[in-house]
């Protein structure tokens, strides 16, 4: 996911882990920088309506916005941690964690949306 604009950039780049900075061959203009950039913001925003959810008690929804809401945080987890050792991009094995981490995720937020609404 390539972002376009500096303005977007230099405001993320508070926000950004410093190991996107070191000395290592990570590049915090490329690609795997932009798709972390992607997830930290859906993550938020997603959190804030998951937030929404409960506090107006829409239960139902819940289900509906913690299974993104998990698969943003894992991929960017995975990214900043790839970025400060070895081969900063992501590679089979990693994707196939978070494969495994999202069906689980999906398995998880089907049950319990199934359990919400047909209980």
């Amino acid at each position: 996911m390539k972002v376009k604009g500096d303005w977007y950039r230099k405001i993320m780049r508070y926000a950004e882990p410093k190991v996107f900075y070191e000395e290592n061959y990570f590049s915090p203009d490329g690609e795997s920088a932009d798709t972390w950039r992607v997830c930290w913001l859906a993550e938020k925003g997603l959190l804030l309506l998951f937030l929404a959810g409960a506090w107006f008690e829409v239960w139902w929804s819940l289900p509906l916005v913690s299974f993104p809401l998990s698969l943003c945080w894992v991929v960017r987890a995975s990214i900043e941690g790839k970025a400060g050792n070895g081969f900063p991009e992501l590679e089979v094995g990693d994707l196939m964690g978070i494969a495994l981490i999202g069906f689980l995720a999906g398995i998880f937020s089907l049950v319990w949306w199934l359990w919400l609404v047909f209980s």
